[in-house]
């Protein structure tokens, strides 16, 4: 992999910083790039770094020799990202990593003092804004100044359809909402997923390292980002957002800062008592319904999941950004456990119910986690298949699909298969 001729651009509504990426064994190039409207060109840095943290686990995957800069490179993103290289290698037993490369290495100065996170409008990220307000005062460098929401990543998604709707509805939401604190919403779109666009790839290797590109992107406003991780730190399975990998997301000019790692989903609540009115503004559906004036659509297991934290918390009846506010037994009949990462959520879940005496609700969670012992045969199952047999169980497993039309019930053993390791 090349990546080459850098540039920053001006067009009628967006600015963006775009490279040229070339492939060993691909005559076509490809231009990737990060945009932003106009009114936060100051934000973007000229540099060479978002584009080697976004594309280091397309390059690894691709199984290219190496990943040449045609440029300058901080030493200590070469430094982290061989780093990254080698923790994905110890995960995923990759047999061979590129080797990174740059025509000059110079180390770059922060430009401003200021924290940034990622926004997304889910429980993790809207828990650290709201930490993070009632933590440090107005002035400190630690408080968010900015917050960076993305179409490129679950929303924007290449495997889905356009959400361009529902992104500008939340950009509009969660700029009404931040404007209070002092925090500056920054919108950004990327086509970086477009060069590789698997899921299970963005789930097990890439959505941590894009954001870290695309948040060196956006540095020159920027000196320290945080990523909000889901998951209690003994909890993490290898994937792409990790306490071990985020820590390798840093430079000499920008440092990636992580946050409640030791936290339950459910003691992030306590978050939101200073800042209740954040609870209306929570965006976690990834399949957010079309032409309405909700963002979640309140009966899919992420947001029913989220309701039944937001009941045991006493926040119900704020979570108005839901389409289906109510949580009813068939709600909770109808959930799939397909994540290991889930079973954290909904031990947590049930042990709160049963403290509520909603005993009815917590019977049914309860019976779900009994069958727990077959998500983590599975998770180990495809982890053997991934380091051993190069995915050839899940490739087999596709082409008969292609095959035949699976009944309903098939269908669904065969998604709870290809999610146990995506996001939760």
């Amino acid at each position: 992999m090349q990546i080459s001729q850098l540039q920053q651009t001006t067009h009628t509504q967006y600015c963006q910083l775009s490279a040229k990426v070339s492939f060993e064994n691909q005559q076509q190039a490809h231009q990737v790039y990060f945009r932003v409207p106009l009114a936060f060109s100051h934000h973007i840095r000229l540099c060479f770094e978002p584009f080697l943290f976004s594309l280091l686990p397309i390059a690894l995957v691709k199984q290219e020799q190496h990943l040449h800069i045609e440029g300058a490179l901080c030493p200590d993103s070469l430094a982290n990202a061989t780093s990254i290289l080698k923790l994905f290698q110890l995960w995923y037993q990759h047999p061979h990593l590129p080797k990174i490369t740059a025509q000059s290495y110079q180390v770059q100065q922060p430009t401003s003092t200021k924290a940034g996170l990622f926004l997304s409008g889910g429980v993790d990220s809207m828990a650290s804004f709201c930490r993070s307000v009632q933590t440090y005062p107005a002035d400190h460098p630690r408080r968010f100044a900015h917050a960076f929401f993305v179409y490129g990543m679950d929303l924007g998604d290449p495997n889905k359809p356009d959400a361009r709707k529902t992104y500008q509805q939340t950009v509009h939401a969660l700029t009404q909402f931040l404007q209070p604190y002092g925090c500056t919403l920054v919108p950004v779109t990327t086509n970086v997923r477009q060069l590789y666009g698997h899921w299970r790839f963005y789930a097990d290797y890439h959505f941590g390292p894009l954001m870290a590109g695309i948040a060196h992107a956006l540095s020159a406003k920027t000196s320290e980002f945080t990523i909000a991780l889901d998951n209690q730190i003994q909890n993490y399975v290898p994937r792409g957002s990790h306490p071990l990998l985020n820590k390798y997301f840093s430079s000499s000019f920008l440092t990636s800062q992580g946050l409640l790692e030791a936290y339950t989903r459910l003691e992030k609540y306590a978050f939101f008592e200073g800042v209740p009115d954040a609870i209306g503004y929570l965006r976690v559906c990834h399949s957010p319904p079309t032409n309405s004036q909700y963002t979640n659509c309140g009966q899919c297991e992420k947001c029913v999941r989220t309701k039944l934290e937001l009941l045991v918390n006493g926040y119900l009846e704020q979570g108005t950004n839901f389409a289906d506010q109510a949580i009813t037994v068939q709600h909770l009949q109808q959930i799939q456990l397909s994540n290991i990462l889930e079973l954290e959520y909904y031990q947590a879940i049930e042990t709160a119910l049963t403290a509520q005496q909603y005993d009815e609700l917590a019977k049914i969670i309860r019976a779900k986690l009994t069958k727990a012992w077959r998500l983590r045969f599975k998770h180990k199952l495809l982890q053997w298949d991934q380091r051993h047999l190069d995915h050839r169980l899940l490739k087999t497993k596709n082409k008969l699909l292609a095959w035949l039309k699976p009944s309903k019930k098939s269908e669904t053993l065969l998604e709870s298969i290809d999610n146990i390791s995506g996001k939760g």
